[in-house]
């Protein structure tokens, strides 16, 4: 949402909005940095669980979804284009 939100704002053809200075690409890139944690497995493959403020919760299952990590996935490459952060 907030990736694709930011590309349909900087998008000049649309003539969406007038005042926009990257907030959501900054949202996004914020969030992107505290779901980070989350990839830090044996397989690289995310917790389910990540408390954006605190990180993994103990006792975290290892238990969890290839559907959502690939979604991450493409998500997370998609700021690492527009931020130029492979991080």
């Amino acid at each position: 949402g907030l990736l694709s939100g930011h590309l349909l704002a900087v998008d000049a053809s649309l003539n969406l909005t007038t005042e926009y200075d990257g907030e959501l690409l900054a949202l996004a890139l914020d969030l992107g940095e505290r779901l980070a944690p989350a990839f830090e497995t044996p397989t690289s493959i995310p917790y389910g669980t990540v408390n954006l403020r605190y990180g993994i919760p103990r006792g975290e299952t290892p238990v969890a979804s290839l559907a959502g990590a690939g979604s991450l996935s493409i998500e997370f490459g998609v700021l690492s284009a527009l931020t130029g952060d492979g991080s």
